[in-house]
Formats: structure tokens, sequence, C-alpha cells
């Protein structure tokens, strides 16, 4: 599965997270795109995969929020390395304080699979 989690101050045993199965993968490229709303509510975050909305969602513990803390940010694998990508990222985003919408994730979709890059 693709799994994007979010922690509840650090805690492995605190988090939301959405997921979809990575039978959905195409051959090839594919364009994910994960967000967070910051309501420290499992339906706020969110997978979306070649334009379109593709979440599950789940919960593990109780979460509460999402501290200050100096733990890694994990890329690529589990948080205890158990799982690892098998394959590559390439143009990976992160925006500080702010939450894309859906015609924002869809547009960059576009713009990706035309083979154009938002720099």
């Amino acid at each position: 599965n693709v799994r994007l989690a979010i922690f509840g101050d650090g805690d492995i045993n605190k988090r939301i997270y959405a997921e979809f199965n990575s039978s959905l993968l195409v051959a090839g490229w594919n364009h994910i795109v994960g967000r967070y709303n910051a309501n420290g509510l499992a339906a706020g975050v969110s997978l979306r995969l070649n334009g379109v909305d593709v979440t599950t969602n789940g919960s593990i513990g109780t979460y509460t929020k999402l501290g200050n803390f100096s733990n890694t940010l994990d890329i690529g694998q589990s948080q205890d390395s158990t799982f690892r990508l098998n394959g590559k990222i390439d143009e990976l985003y992160i925006y500080r304080n702010r939450h894309l919408t859906d015609n924002e994730c869809e547009a960059a979709y576009e713009i990706f699979s035309s083979g154009a890059s938002l720099i």
C-alpha cells in the first residue's frame, strides 16, 4: 500500500493516515499528492493518484496533535525503515502552512503529465 501517516507528538502508536492499494499504480509514471489539513482527524489526510482522490483513511491509537519535535521526515520508507519504496521519487514539493485544493492537485497532475515542471 501507499500511505501518508501523520504521527501525534512523534509517537508511532498515535497516528492518522490515508492510504491506497498499490495495485492502483500504473506502469511507468505516477503522480501522487499527499495532503494534511491539520484538523486532527483521519479525514483530514488524503492521497490523490494521477489527479483522482483514492483515499482510504484510518487511525491507530489516540492522535492528539502534530507537535514540534525533532524526529526526521521519512519519505519513501516507514518510520522504522520496515517498508521502503521500490522506485524513484522525482520533483518532490512540500508546502508549509498550505493545503492544496482539489483543483490545484488536478492542475499539477496535468502540468506534470505533459512533461512540464512547476519550477
